[in-house]
């Protein structure tokens, strides 16, 4: 069985392997699940930090 974890406020349930990747909930903008770490930092593209901007 999947581990899941709920979100305490919106009460969305993820599969562990799927948070910050799948949208919805309390997530209106998810990761690239392509994005990269490189030297401890996630690095992340400014086309899709853009494409969500209006969130912040």
């Amino acid at each position: 069985m999947e581990d899941l974890i709920r979100c305490e406020n919106c009460q969305v349930t993820y599969g562990k392997d799927r948070i910050a990747l799948e949208k919805g909930g309390c997530n209106p903008g998810p990761i690239d699940k392509n994005a990269s770490v490189e030297d401890g930092k996630l690095v992340i593209n400014v086309s899709d930090i853009e494409s969500v901007a209006y969130l912040f």
